[in-house]
């Protein structure tokens, strides 16, 4: 047994304990670099844990100890510190973000010249030990002190062996607004060094107009959500990822059709109220990869995953799923759907499988509530081929090409004539045609007017429609009409946590003026798609241009990393411009000429086609000079 300390005293305190995840690789790679980023990590603890009348008693190395009166005040200031720690770190390149682990615990401590001994302390350390980087872990004690004092939901990991603690010590993981994002940020970093080749380009941006298509293909948040709606998706909801299913059909063909299940039943899922889905933009960089549920569920911040395989021929379908845990891959359910291929029995079949998943987690994680975004009844086609040409929709845009966009777009105007009541293929009608215009894809004449055509008639035959209201918010976008933030805010609504609705109106809302929102909708994106197209960056880095942090601009857009792209160099050479590092921004306006020859006397055209605002316009313009870019006045 080891000694106290002479003449200490007793006392109940909570504790705090955090240190940096690998601190001492972070010192190999660049000392000076690490010890800046430590010193001001350090000042955001002082700072919260002064706030919350705590008291810094020690922090030794990459260490901290803190001491509160209050285990509300310990884990309320834990909580702000890695909200604001992840924003930090979200402004540095990958490889020098820092991230604590935070433990917490309520005990006995012996206190000597202010120092703090004891297995009150002593707890603490090995809790912060079982946290995750980015995350805090309390022991049981705390927990009963904390619940349901704090808007924070919380986790139990079960009973844990802790070294020199004779007893194995609850452990309880807090799911806070400004924590669970804090835990996204750091899979998201961490998955983005690791993936490699298997995470490319994201999309692929071999073109540049296939590129700039890029920008519709993903999911960001912008309008405030319904008051039962929480912000953050991990906020104490269980996650579920769903891994691109199989094709075990004979022809290859098939491989869009099963895509596309997998795609609607990862919308399907993100509907009901009480689980929080990843993104399908981040689950399809596993295709055709074989994975351990459990490296998903670390990678993506996953507590469920659902995998399965979908078998077509003649005119039999059938579909195997399973769900399993991330924890320990334990199977939790599974089951084979046999049906007749018409698309009645494929909505059908669709539905059911989503309930049975919801379900399934329902009784795994503790009772969740399994109603849905949205009471309305999808309806099918008559004909199975109209909604296989849906389905063709997204195979477009996940590929972003002209080819696909062709095919797609083709397909739809087929299904027009033989399924005039089909409101969904109307309504990606409507976006095919828009983007026509805004992307000249298969361009003729008079697209805009083909798409209110288009949208007029979805918005006829069901007004609530979601696809509809999402694609009408895009036409009256390129129409310049002010109905469109209105109406964006009603597609997100309607869908709050589908990733494709809020990402392709969350961009136009920043170029339409929208700072604030927009930017919202960009770190939404984040969360809830840890795997994301490189252009999330883009309104980050012009934001911080426009306020003058040419530094943080210049760090932001460095993580987009799209070479080819001429948007993105251009975003370069402003910053760099105007950080005077005159060199490096000579060299990007050489790469914008080279991939767009046209740039230098259509760039006020280019910036309005996206309707930026002429104050932006100007600033950016005038970056660009300094850049060496010779563009001329406007006559």
């Amino acid at each position: 047994m080891a000694m106290e300390p002479t003449n200490a005293k007793r006392r109940l305190s909570a504790i705090l304990m955090a240190d940096v995840v690998g601190y001492s690789r972070l010192m190999g790679e660049d000392e000076q670099a690490t010890l800046r980023t430590l010193t001001a990590h350090r000042e955001v603890f002082a700072k919260y844990i002064a706030q919350h009348d705590g008291r810094v008693v020690n922090a030794p190395g990459d260490s901290i100890l803190a001491e509160f009166g209050s285990v509300v005040d310990a884990v309320a200031a834990a909580a702000e510190i890695q909200r604001e720690l992840a924003e930090k770190n979200a402004e540095l390149p990958t490889s020098h973000a820092m991230h604590f682990r935070i433990g917490i615990n309520l005990g006995d401590v012996l206190v000597k010249d202010d120092a703090l001994y004891g297995d009150g302390v002593n707890i603490a350390a090995r809790l912060e030990g079982l946290a995750e980087p980015g995350g805090i872990v309390i022991s049981g004690i705390a927990y009963e002190q904390v619940k349901g004092k704090l808007p924070f939901s919380y986790e139990f990991q079960g009973r844990k062996d802790v070294k020199n603690i004779a007893e194995p010590v609850p452990a309880f993981k807090v799911y806070s607004q400004p924590g669970a994002a804090a835990h996204r940020v750091v899979r998201a970093s961490r998955l983005a060094a690791r993936l490699g080749e298997r995470k490319g380009k994201i999309i692929g941006f071999a073109a540049a107009a296939a590129i700039v298509a890029a920008f519709l293909a993903v999911g960001i948040y912008f309008i405030q959500p319904p008051d039962d709606e929480p912000i953050v998706t991990s906020r104490g909801l269980p996650t579920i990822a769903v891994l691109p299913f199989e094709n075990l059909s004979a022809d290859p063909e098939q491989e869009y059709f099963v895509d596309g299940i997998t795609e609607e039943l990862i919308t399907l899922l993100a509907q009901f109220r009480d689980l929080s889905v990843i993104a399908r933009n981040s689950m399809f960089t596993y295709k055709g990869k074989a994975v351990d549920v459990r490296t998903v569920g670390e990678e993506m911040g996953a507590d469920y995953v659902l995998e399965g395989s979908v078998r077509r021929s003649a005119d039999q379908l059938r579909i195997t799923a399973q769900l399993l845990s991330t924890r320990d891959g334990k199977h939790l359910w599974a089951e084979t759907f046999d049906r007749k291929l018409t698309a009645k029995d494929l909505f059908a079949l669709q539905d059911e499988l989503s309930e049975r998943v919801a379900t399934a987690i329902a009784g795994a994680h503790g009772v969740i509530s399994m109603s849905r975004f949205r009471d309305t009844v999808r309806t099918p086609p008559d004909h199975l081929s109209s909604y296989e040409c849906v389905l063709r929709t997204h195979e477009y845009l996940r590929l972003q090409s002209p080819d696909t966009h062709l095919v797609a777009r083709e397909c739809l105007e087929r299904v027009t004539t033989v399924d005039p009541t089909y409101v969904d293929a109307w309504a990606w009608l409507a976006m095919l045609y828009t983007d026509e215009y805004s992307l000249e894809f298969n361009l003729r004449p008079l697209p805009l007017e083909r798409a209110d055509e288009a949208i007029r008639k979805a918005i006829n035959l069901d007004p609530s429609n979601p696809v509809a209201t999402m694609n009408d918010a895009y036409y009256l976008y390129h129409k310049k009409d002010p109905r469109f933030f209105d109406r964006a805010r009603e597609a997100v609504a309607a869908n709050p946590r589908d990733a494709f609705t809020l990402g392709f109106l969350g961009r136009h809302v920043t170029w339409a003026g929208g700072w604030e929102e927009g930017l919202a909708m960009v770190k939404r994106a984040i969360e809830l798609s840890p795997v994301h197209p490189g252009w999330y960056y883009f309104p980050l880095s012009h934001r911080a241009f426009l306020d003058g942090d040419y530094r943080r601009g210049l760090a932001l857009i460095q993580k987009a990393d799209i070479p080819g792209f001429y948007w993105y160099h251009m975003h370069l050479a402003i910053n760099y411009a105007r950080l005077g590092r005159l060199e490096k921004a000579r060299e990007q306006a050489a790469l914008i000429r080279q991939a767009n020859p046209d740039f230098e006397h259509a760039a006020y055209a280019e910036f309005r086609k996206w309707i930026w605002e002429e104050d932006v316009i100007a600033d950016s313009i005038a970056a660009l000079r300094e850049a060496g870019l010779d563009i001329p006045d406007e006559e």
